[in-house]
C-alpha cells in the first residue's frame, strides 16, 4: 500500500499506526484477501464460490421458500454438496419473477450478525424497475469492492471527485451538492477530498460551466453524458485541465468514445459494470480495456441460448447470483444483459474476464441471420465539433431504424445523406435509415439514456 495517503485512525491521539474504525477495518481485511484471490487459479475460485454458494442454498431451505422450491426441483436437498450439475438444474429468475414475486422472495430471516436489511429500487431505465431488501453486509462487499477499483485505478484520494448524475435533490441553478468524501469506503479508510455532485437532468450547459469551474481531478458520469461534456467543451474550445481520469458507469461505453475523451481532454475512461440489485459485477482491468468479474462477491455466468456456458468470444445473457444477500437470495437472477466471454487476462489477475457488456435485451439487435448484436453506429456521431447533440436509433419494425437527432445547428443535406450512409453501413444493407428531428431526447427516471431501443418484438 506503498504511495498511498495515512490510514484514518478512529483513536484520538494514535496517529500512526493507525487503528481504523470497525467498518474500514473489515473493508481493509476484504481487500487484502482480495489480493490473494484475484490471482488464484481459477478451479480455486470456483470452488470457494461453490462453498458460498452452499451456505447460501443452506440458508434458502431454512428460510427463502420460495427459492427452498426452486433448489428442490433441481434435486438439491438441505445440507446436501451443491455442485455444477445440480447448479445449472436451476431455472434462472427472470426480472418478471421479481416483480410479480415481490416480497415473497424475502427470506423470513437472515443472520443478524449481516446487519439490518433496507430496501432497495431499481431506476426502471428499461421499463421494469424492480424493488427488493439488501442487508448491511450486501453495503459492506459493496464499498470493499469500490475501495478495490479506487486502488486498482491508483487514483490520488487526495482529489476531488466531480459526479454528473441523478441526485434526489439539486440546489440552485449552477449550485452542486458537496459531500465530504468520494464514498464511504475510501473515506473510512483514508480520508479524500470532497466529491461534488451535480444533476445530470440540468442542462447540457450548465453542466459544463459547472464542470469547467469545478475543475475536478477525477469524474463520474454516464458514458452518454460525458460524451455530451467532451462535445460541448470542444465547442467551447475548452477542458478541465487538472482531470486525472473518468470513471463511467450505467450504461454501454465503445471504444470510440474512449478515443473522443483521450483525443479532447487527454485522459482515460474507465468502465465499471453494477445493478442495484446485485451490486458489483464487474470491474474494468487497470491494465486493459476489459473487465475482471468480481468474483469475490458475485457468480456470474455467461449462458448461450441453450443455458450452457459460453466460452471465450462468446457472447450470452447474464446470470448472476450476488453470494451474501441472505435476507433476499437471488439464485441465478437472469438480469436481462448480454456480456461477451474473454481469455485469461495478462495482466496476472486470475478473475473471469468479459471483454464487452453487450447491454440489455431492449437494447440488442437481432441480425436476419438470428444473430445478437449490440449496433456499433455510436462513431458516427463522436468526433470533435460534431453538428449533433443527442441521437437515438430505434428499430421500429424489422430492417427499419428511425435514426432521432437533436442537432446542435441545421445540417445540411450532405451531412444528412453521409450520416444516412455511416449509420446504414454499421447497421448492415438490410436496414433502412430514416432521419428524425427531435427537440430532445428525455432520459429515464434514473437518469441514463439509451443510443439504441427495439421495438420488434422477440
Amino acid at each position: 500500500m506503498s504511495g498511498l495517503p495515512p490510514l484514518r485512525s478512529e483513536l484520538p491521539g494514535v496517529a500512526w499506526p493507525a487503528l481504523p474504525n470497525v467498518v474500514a477495518a473489515r473493508m481493509l481485511a476484504l481487500n487484502y484477501q482480495f489480493q490473494e484471490t484475484e490471482r488464484m487459479p481459477p478451479a480455486d475460485i470456483r470452488r470457494r464460490q461453490f462453498r458460498q454458494l452452499a451456505a447460501l442454498a443452506d440458508h434458502c431451505h431454512r428460510a427463502a421458500p420460495r427459492q427452498a422450491e426452486r433448489l428442490a426441483a433441481a434435486g438439491h436437498r438441505p445440507g446436501a454438496p451443491l455442485d455444477a450439475a445440480t447448479w445449472r438444474r436451476i431455472a434462472p429468475l427472470t426480472r418478471r419473477d421479481l416483480q410479480t414475486l415481490g416480497a415473497a422472495l424475502h427470506a423470513t430471516s437472515a443472520p443478524a450478525e449481516h446487519g439490518a436489511a433496507g430496501p432497495f429500487a431499481t431506476s426502471g431505465s428499461t421499463g421494469a424497475p424492480v424493488a427488493g431488501v439488501q442487508t448491511a453486509l450486501c453495503t459492506l462487499y459493496f464499498e470493499a469492492i469500490s475501495l478495490r477499483d479506487h486502488l486498482w485505478h491508483r487514483r490520488d484520494f487526495r482529489g476531488t471527485m466531480a459526479a454528473i448524475r441523478h441526485i434526489k435533490k439539486s440546489g440552485a441553478a449552477g449550485d452542486s451538492v458537496v459531500i465530504p468524501n468520494w464514498n464511504l469506503s475510501a473515506g473510512a479508510v483514508f480520508g479524500t477530498g470532497a466529491c461534488h455532485l451535480f444533476d445530470v437532468f440540468r442542462p447540457v450547459a450548465e453542466q459544463a460551466d459547472w464542470l469547467l469551474r469545478l475543475d475536478p481531478d477525477y469524474l463520474l458520469t454516464y458514458p452518454t453524458m460525458l460524451r455530451e461534456h467532451v462535445q460541448e467543451t470542444v465547442r467551447r474550445g475548452a477542458r478541465p485541465r487538472r482531470l486525472k481520469g473518468v470513471t463511467a458507469f450505467g450504461e454501454q461505453i465503445g471504444d470510440g468514445l474512449r478515443d473522443l475523451v483521450r483525443s479532447a481532454w487527454g485522459v482515460e475512461v474507465c468502465d465499471l459494470y453494477s445493478a442495484t440489485e446485485v451490486g458489483y459485477m464487474a470491474l474494468q482491468c487497470p491494465e486493459r480495456p476489459h473487465y475482471h468479474v468480481q468474483a469475490e462477491s458475485c457468480f456470474v455466468e455467461i449462458l448461450d441460448e441453450g443455458g450452457r456456458d459460453c466460452g471465450p468470444g462468446e457472447t450470452g445473457r447474464v446470470v448472476v447470483t450476488p453470494l451474501h444477500n441472505f435476507a433476499m437470495p437471488l439464485l441465478r437472477y437472469d438480469i436481462g444483459d448480454f456480456a461477451t466471454v474473454g481469455d485469461p487476462c495478462p495482466c496476472g489477475r486470475s478473475l473471469p474476464v468479459l471483454t464487452r457488456i453487450v447491454g440489455r435485451v431492449s437494447q440488442t439487435l437481432r441480425r436476419p441471420d438470428g444473430a445478437i448484436v449490440m449496433p456499433g453506429f455510436q462513431d458516427v456521431f463522436l468526433e470533435p465539433g460534431s453538428p449533433v447533440r443527442q441521437f437515438q436509433a430505434v428499430e421500429t419494425a424489422p430492417q427499419r431504424i428511425e435514426l432521432r437527432l437533436v442537432p446542435a445547428r441545421a445540417l445540411a443535406a450532405a451531412e444528412e445523406a453521409d450520416i444516412v450512409r455511416r449509420t446504414g453501413e454499421a447497421f448492415g444493407p438490410d436496414y433502412r435509415v430514416e432521419i428524425r428531428y427531435v427537440e430532445r431526447i428525455p432520459r429515464s427516471a434514473g437518469g441514463k439514456h439509451e443510443d439504441f431501443i427495439t421495438m420488434v418484438p422477440r
